[in-house]
């Protein structure tokens, strides 16, 4: 039976098939005070209260006897050795409290998680709390110091005076694990009153082990508005520390933002984030940041009671990598050329020469040691270095040569991945091409760099932007893809490649506006034709009709969709984006040459299309027409309503041109209806989110902008930014619905009356030569004054 008299009527009770409200019924006492007693906050209960649960639990003979006497024993007296800590825990109350649970049901229960995580510091809080209740006597041990099993064997010894229900904390013993390993079956063997946690970077892989992974804090993302409230505990730990080196640090609105971008570069890792804080005095959070977004070097610290590993973040690192494998080490110096998380397919492509195990096992073994994290969450395994590791192996670990040839392959998996997505990209619902491609975004930038820079291989580059051009416009990086494609097109042979430069073109088409969106998606198509790709010929011309429209020639674009259906239909593509884009477009062109009544029925085509193939772009693009039609008769809190929905499901796709998009019909509708502070909260946000990224979504909110201005009486600014407006759309050769010029119309002509016509013409010109920081400052200011 066990030693404590709250273990020994658990096991009772258990025996009798009875739960704790059922015992305590049967007693007559509180469920309260039965749980007590099995979790030892009440070790000495009243002899009253002994006999009912005797009674109750129907005892006799040897069995009642041992139970009055160990209820009445006291307890033995106790030992501990935990370590003690000069700086306050913030709190990790759901890791604390599974934590403790599996210490409860298991023998041995192992936290396994990188350096610098926070394990020993988890570890011995948990077993603080559960000790008085549980255990006797608890051990600590640093196994990293005391180094081979005998030591660490003598050294338990050493602390118990007699058997009792002891608990071992092995602290780092993942560079002993043989040793602990035959520590932990000996003790095992010898008493069933051991209890062991361990902390390592590794399993210790014996039986009936129980792993806890460890990973860093949760830290708020940057739209998350959740910190607002309440500083999370990354943010509490870097203030706490923080106060150490300068009591009168103060968590302000501004230095709080600021605090976050620092966990979130730093990845959550307590041992970085308390690194960091330690130079707030020295430098400014801001210094702070901008130092970490160029080195990791300033994370150490000058104190000498704490091991050597934990000085520096680098220390930390260069701990975890010196026993590693030669292949593990060649390994993970090509891996970081990811700069994100990666498949095994894709490492393969980089390690197939590596080593003479598999690039899978390395992968597993690196894993096995906490180096490389992994996640299976969307049902295909990832895999992911921290920031500090790749950057740490980058430039201490690799050599330059070995570097480059780690870029060159992993350009040139990323051209062969591109191609593989173009060849599905018009085939298969967008929401599932996204998932398959769009994890990729920053390692298609590091490619295209590397290709257009030192690898001088703008081939690469090119099947890169063509191909995954999908990510640029969905994640409202259209901006950026425009300048990605400047860059490439003069560098790239037409006449031999074709193809490719096909691939390009349409990549800016699909990036433009207007006529520069015409005029490449002509030359895409041009190319297409020489190349005989039909299906590039029938997404030549959907861009084509988009840009006809949005240059308000609408019989052109009817004329060009008409004829790219049937293109459509002969290849048997009806089930697909681009034959559903065919009635969506047709649907803007009847809404525009004012014949309401044919919208409707090509939406509904478009959205046959779309439900049977699961295509959420479409989806979105029908209901962004449906919120404008509702606008267009009048009703407003129809199209708030339809607006607001789409703004859901585009954030439940982390689409942000739709995010955007959604945003300014949002803001729009809320003018109409006199909601002004609402709208410049929508609209604000859709500024944030499209500056520098999406050029139509940022001209749209600056607009809105513009209007909040004026009705607070900023006629003049207003009328700077409605100048910036109109010239930016000019440049794009793209004109306004007739319901865009109403209101455009209307607006201009309350400029003209509060500002008068001549001061409104100098403003006009005035405005046009602006820069778009400038304007975007200016919109905000002025439309919360």
């Amino acid at each position: 039976m066990s030693c404590t008299f709250g273990d020994m009527l658990r096991e009772h009770r258990i025996a009798a098939g009875l739960t704790q409200d059922q015992l305590a019924d049967r007693a007559r006492l509180s469920s309260k005070a039965v749980s007590a007693i099995e979790r030892g906050a009440r070790r000495r209960p009243y002899a009253a209260t002994i006999s009912a649960l005797a009674e109750a639990l129907a005892l006799s003979g040897a069995a009642l006897a041992e139970f009055r006497d160990v209820a009445v024993r006291r307890p033995a007296s106790r030992t501990f050795s935990l370590p003690r800590y000069t700086t306050s825990y913030v709190e990790r109350p759901s890791e604390h409290s599974e934590l403790a649970g599996l210490l409860r049901d298991h023998t041995l229960v192992t936290v396994v998680g990188a350096g610098g995580t926070g394990k020993t510091r988890l570890a011995v809080q948990v077993a603080g709390d559960v000790v008085p209740s549980s255990y006797e006597s608890v051990v600590f041990v640093d196994c990293d110091s005391l180094g081979d099993g005998d030591r660490i064997t003598e050294h338990i010894c050493a602390e118990l005076s007699r058997a009792r229900r002891v608990l071992v904390i092995l602290d780092s013993c993942e560079r002993a694990i043989p040793s602990v390993r035959r520590l932990i079956e000996a003790f095992r063997n010898v008493s069933s009153a051991f209890r062991f946690l361990a902390t390592s970077r590794q399993r210790v892989r014996v039986s009936g082990e129980a792993i806890y992974p460890l990973h860093g804090f949760a830290v708020p993302s940057e739209r998350s508005r959740e910190h607002e409230l309440t500083p999370s505990a990354p943010a509490r730990l870097f203030q706490e520390r923080a106060l150490m080196r300068d009591r009168s640090f103060a968590l302000t609105h501004e230095v709080h933002a600021v605090v976050l971008e620092i966990c979130r570069r730093l990845e959550g890792l307590p041992l970085a984030i308390e690194l960091a804080a330690s130079r707030v005095g020295a430098l400014s959070v801001f210094e702070i940041r901008d130092e970490l977004f160029r080195t990791y070097s300033i994370l150490s610290t000058e104190y000498r009671d704490v091991p050597a590993r934990h000085r520096s973040l680098a220390a930390s690192i260069d701990w975890s990598l010196s026993d590693l494998a030669p292949e593990e080490r060649e390994a993970l110096s090509r891996l970081t050329a990811f700069r994100r998380s990666f498949t095994v397919q894709a490492a393969e492509a980089l390690l197939d020469d590596a080593a003479n195990r598999s690039p899978l096992a390395v992968i597993a073994s690196l894993v096995e040691k906490s180096l490389i994290a992994t996640d299976s969450s969307a049902g295909t395994a990832r895999y992911r270095l921290t920031e500090a590791t790749r950057a740490f192996v980058r430039d201490v670990r690799t050599d330059a040569p070995a570097l480059a040839a780690s870029a060159r392959r992993h350009a040139r998996w990323l051209a062969e991945f591109a191609d593989e997505a173009d060849a599905t990209y018009l085939r298969m619902p967008h929401g599932s091409w996204m998932k398959m491609v769009g994890s990729w975004l920053d390692d298609a930038r590091a490619a295209v760099g590397w290709a257009l820079g030192e690898g001088d291989d703008p081939d690469v580059a090119g099947r890169i932007i063509g191909g995954l051009r999908g990510i640029w416009r969905t994640s409202g990086f259209a901006s950026e893809c425009c300048r990605w494609v400047e860059a490439t097109l003069p560098l790239l042979d037409a006449a031999s490649r074709p193809a490719v430069v096909s691939r390009v073109y349409r990549a800016l088409a699909q990036t433009s506006t207007g006529f520069p969106r015409v005029e490449a998606a002509l030359r895409s198509k041009a190319l297409a034709e020489s190349a005989g790709d039909r299906v590039a010929i029938a997404a030549s011309a959907t861009m084509i009709t988009e840009g006809l429209f949005e240059m308000g020639h609408y019989g052109a674009a009817l004329e060009t969709v008409s004829r790219n259906a049937r293109l459509i239909e002969e290849m048997d593509l009806r089930e697909t984006l681009l034959y559903a884009r065919t009635f969506y477009d047709r649907s803007l062109i009847f809404r525009a040459v004012g014949q309401p009544e044919r919208v409707a029925g090509e939406l509904e085509a478009a959205m046959r299309i779309a439900s049977r193939t699961g295509d959420d772009w479409v989806a979105l693009d029908i209901r962004s027409v449906s919120a404008d039609l509702a606008s267009d008769a009048g009703n407003h809190a129809d199209a708030l309503s339809v607006a607001n929905e789409a703004l859901q499901h585009a954030r439940g796709l982390g689409w942000d041109v739709f995010v955007v998009s959604s945003l300014n019909s949002i803001a729009a509708s809320q003018l109409s209806m006199n909601r002004t502070e609402d709208a410049l909260s929508s609209a604000a946000d859709a500024l944030a989110l499209s500056r520098g990224r999406d050029a139509l979504g940022f001209d749209t909110s600056l607009e809105h902008l513009a209007m909040i201005a004026a009705s607070r009486g900023r006629f003049r600014d207003a009328a700077l930014l409605h100048a910036f407006v109109e010239n930016s759309l000019e440049r794009k050769a793209y004109i306004r619905t007739r319901g865009e010029r109403r209101a455009r119309n209307a607006f201009v002509e309350r400029l003209r009356g509060g500002l008068g016509a001549d001061r409104f013409a100098l403003l006009s010109e005035a405005g046009r030569t602006l820069t778009e920081t400038v304007v975007a400052d200016l919109a905000l200011a002025a439309a919360s004054a």
